[in-house]
């Protein structure tokens, strides 16, 4: 028997045969002291609910069988062709969208439904991806179910989702070959997603670059603004730490800090909507109707929720979703309508109580605090699966959000992805790697840069000379001062004064008749300045032809958080190889989170900060832009009244050892 939110108590009166009832509220939702990140935990909020293990399986497998082998004209959304390809389709429209073939995929990685996924992949790879012109390595929104394009152009939310259902795939059931190189695929979508500029008037990235935000779709004016509903920051997250362009890592971090930033600002004040497209300064767009809270709006509640259950990184997220789930319990939890002005106020005067805005308020859960939360599971529980002519979107919505409250929407990580309390990609045992190639796809390029002019040609990463298992660039130049081009950005609460040099390997290929590494220099720039040089000698000598272990001092240097190495022979034909691009910290701890109770040199008691052992030689605090705020030498403790609300980085140095930890007020 399920356990309803309001438990019913008899209590005996004193005389016989009669009784009465009290009701006692349940208690609100406990949220978890950790992201399911960090704790492989994922809530099963149908559970917390009080409905049975066996009511919640049968559910769950009644939804995949009736969307994908349910019946055709009434049921099913998955649609077989041939022997190895498939389709989602949008049974209103009778076409097929990159929307529905990632939800599908999505679906799929999650239920572990390996074929269907690959069915899946397959048509959309094979007839949906651009691979010429303007829009190539995007996918083509729209399609006929012939596999003919129907709408021009990607839409921004099918990229996302196919990128992180690609990169769950690759790390539930490994890569295969070919497009079921899941990790390799995932990849090379997000490269083609920031190749391009972010204006122009034709085909733009994916993101805004200044921004740090998606596009409604990358083209002309609609690049401009953006859409709420495909910010997914939870995404982003993951992205910071398993992209294999490591120099972007830092870029999708910044993207997911974005998002949670805005989702406030697209609210409204009072009611919590959103809107379906919005300025890039959280203002409702004034493009027709799509100012109001419509069709994509829906989602804005489940992503702000997932990425509260599975990081934990922003509070007001909690703030948020109250708030919207206090609008619609003021509109009656089973009858509230689905469109609305961002006021509140009614849209066309419509009252569809549609499953997939149930299912999206009831994903909200899983960052609610209030015990109308239980109201709203209970709404979305005791739905109808959706049916009919229009179950496209409400059916993927509610497929979507019951893996999620049943605890069956997971993060599966890549071999090796520990968890980092949140700090996101960094330093591991003292060294920053820039790149070691091994991640990279065996014949790409990688960029060249070139100092008074343009590159002309590009290093390709390629086996090692001296290690067929070990992936390095190889760089054959076409014109003086061209060479290998690093670009990254530093960890956040990190500096130049934290490391003490960049190393590398290099290898002067000097046997090939088309090199000429004989008597050159090798230079280093960091940022347009030279930092070191050194003769090549006599390609005849010892230091050609084997690999060199290059330890270059970073003594006074310094650069922004976000900086360029630069690095190679000097000649209009060097051929070499490089491997192992590193900064090598000062201290072993350097740079290293120290979140272990037993560890951590500092506590926090309101506006105090207290260092554990007695004093520190220094105590440095950086806001999230990288601006020192505090530095107080030989001190036991430090005031930190003056923050405003957010996040800080501290370091705390004492002896060799030097701490990193953050505040968040």
């Amino acid at each position: 028997m399920k356990i309803h939110k309001l438990i019913l108590l008899i209590l005996a009166l004193g005389w016989a045969g009669i009784s009465r009832s009290v009701i006692v509220a349940k208690d609100p939702p406990a949220l978890p002291e950790k992201g399911a990140y960090y704790t492989d935990v994922y809530r099963n909020m149908l559970a917390e609910a009080g409905y049975s293990q066996t009511a919640i399986n049968q559910k769950l497998d009644l939804l995949w069988s009736q969307f994908f082998y349910g019946n055709s004209s009434s049921q099913a959304l998955y649609y077989p062709v041939g022997t190895d390809e498939a389709y989602i389709l949008d049974t209103g429209n009778n076409d097929v969208r990159t929307e529905g073939m990632s939800y599908g995929m999505m679906i799929c990685v999650q239920m572990d439904k390996k074929a269907e996924f690959d069915r899946l992949w397959k048509w959309a790879k094979t007839h949906m991806q651009y691979t010429s012109g303007q829009y190539e390595g995007y996918f083509a929104w729209q399609m006929n179910t012939n596999g003919t394009v129907k709408g021009n152009g990607p839409a921004s939310d099918g990229e996302e989702y196919f990128v992180m259902a690609l990169m769950f795939a690759a790390n539930r059931w490994g890569n295969g070959e070919g497009i079921y190189n899941y990790k390799k695929e995932a990849n090379d979508l997000l490269a083609h997603c920031m190749k391009r500029g972010d204006t122009g008037g034709g085909v733009t990235n994916l993101f805004n670059t200044t921004q740090k935000q998606v596009v409604f779709v990358p083209y002309g004016n609609s690049a401009t603004f953006t859409d709420p509903s495909y910010h997914l920051p939870a995404f982003y997250e993951l992205w910071s730490r398993w992209a294999t362009d490591t120099s972007k890592r830092s870029f999708w971090k910044a993207c997911a800090d974005k998002s949670r930033e805005m989702f406030p600002k697209f609210a409204h004040s009072q009611t919590g909507l959103m809107p379906d497209y919005a300025e890039f300064n959280g203002s409702a767009r004034n493009e027709g109707d799509h100012k109001y809270f419509l069709y994509d709006a829906w989602r804005c509640i489940t992503n702000v929720a997932v990425d509260y259950a599975w990081f934990k990184a922003d509070e007001n997220e909690v703030l948020l979703v109250n708030k919207i789930h206090q609008f619609f319990q003021g509109k009656g939890i089973a009858s509230y309508g689905s469109l609305y002005k961002l006021d509140g106020s009614a849209y066309n005067n419509n009252t569809d109580h549609s499953a997939g805005l149930v299912g999206c308020n009831a994903g909200g859960t899983l960052a609610s605090n209030q015990s109308v939360a239980w109201d709203f599971i209970d709404d979305f529980f005791n739905k109808a699966i959706p049916s009919g002519q229009y179950r496209y979107y409400d059916g993927l919505l509610y497929f979507l959000n019951y893996l999620h409250l049943s605890g069956n929407f997971k993060i599966y990580k890549p071999d090796g992805d520990e968890d980092d309390d949140g700090e996101g990609p960094g330093v591991e045992n003292g060294y920053l790697t820039l790149e070691d190639f091994n991640s990279r796809t065996l014949g790409s390029s990688y960029p060249l840069y070139k100092k008074n002019g343009s590159s002309s040609s590009a290093a390709v990463i390629a086996h090692s000379p001296t290690n067929a298992a070990e992936q390095v660039a190889e760089v054959l130049t076409a014109n003086w001062d061209e060479y290998i081009l690093f670009e990254a950005t530093l960890p956040a609460g990190t500096f130049w004064a934290d490391f003490e040099s960049l190393n590398l390997d290099i290898y002067y290929n000097s046997t090939a008749s088309n090199g000429d590494n004989h008597f050159k220099d090798f230079n280093v720039y960091l940022d347009d300045k030279l930092i070191f040089t050194e003769p090549t000698g006599d390609k005849a000598g010892a230091t050609h032809n084997v690999w060199l272990a290059k330890s270059i001092e970073l003594k006074n240097v310094t650069a922004g958080n976000t900086f360029r190495i630069y690095l190679g022979i000097r000649s209009n034909k060097a051929y070499y190889y490089v491997d192992n691009v590193q900064l090598k910290g000062k201290y072993i701890l350097t740079l290293l989170p120290v979140q272990r109770k037993d560890l951590q040199p500092y506590t926090i008691n309101g506006n105090i900060l207290s260092i554990v052992n007695g004093k520190a030689e220094n105590v440095t605090i950086y806001d999230m832009n990288g601006r020192r705020l505090i530095l107080q030498e030989n001190v036991s403790s430090v005031d930190i009244s003056a923050f405003a609300s957010g996040m800080y980085v501290v370091m705390i140095q004492q002896g060799r050892e030097r701490f990193v930890g953050k505040i968040v007020r």
